[in-house]
C-alpha cells in the first residue's frame, strides 16, 4: 500500500481515478497499526492535494489532519489544503472556531500557503485579526497575508 500509494502520488492528476480508493484508506488509518503508517498517510494526503480533491468528506478528514500530533500529517495537511485551494477555504473557516490555537495557526497558514488563490479570504483575516486574543495567532495573520499579498 505505502509503494503504491507513493507512486500515484507522484502521478499527479493523473492519480485522479483513484480518489475513492485513497478516500477509503484514509477512513481507515486511524485503525491502521503497523510501521509506516505514517509514511502511508503523507502519501494518502500528497494525493488527495495533487489531484484538487473537492470531496467534501476528504477535505473534512485533510482539516482534521490539521490537529494530528503524528509526524509530519499537519504539514502534509496543510499543503495539500493550499493545493486545493478555494473548494478547502469554507471547512477551514468552519474548523477555525473549534480549534485550539495551534491548529488555528495551522489553519491560518494553510490560507498563507495558498499565496494568490487565497485572496479572497484577506477580509476574513482581517476580521479574525481584529477578534484575536493571543499574539501568535495575530503574528500569523500577519505572515498569511504578506503571503498571500506577495507576487
Amino acid at each position: 500500500q505505502m509503494a503504491s500509494a507513493r507512486y500515484l502520488a507522484l502521478y499527479g492528476k493523473k492519480a485522479a481515478p483513484a480518489e475513492k480508493k485513497v478516500l477509503k484508506l484514509i477512513r481507515r488509518s486511524d485503525r491502521l497499526n503497523y510501521s509506516g503508517t505514517t509514511n502511508l498517510k503523507w502519501s494518502l494526503i500528497d494525493i488527495l492535494g495533487n489531484i484538487g480533491t473537492s470531496d467534501p468528506e476528504a477535505i473534512d478528514a485533510l482539516v482534521k489532519f490539521l490537529s494530528s500530533t503524528e509526524y509530519c500529517v499537519p504539514d502534509s495537511a496543510m499543503r495539500a489544503l493550499a493545493a486545493i485551494g478555494a473548494p478547502a477555504f469554507p471547512a477551514l473557516k468552519k474548523a477555525m472556531d473549534a480549534s485550539e490555537t495551534y491548529v488555528k495557526i495551522r489553519i491560518i497558514g494553510t490560507l498563507g500557503m495558498a499565496g494568490k488563490s487565497a485572496s479572497q479570504e484577506t477580509g476574513y483575516l482581517k476580521s479574525l485579526y481584529l477578534s484575536a486574543k493571543e499574539a501568535v495567532v495575530r503574528d500569523a495573520i500577519e505572515d498569511a497575508m504578506e503571503k498571500i499579498a506577495s507576487p
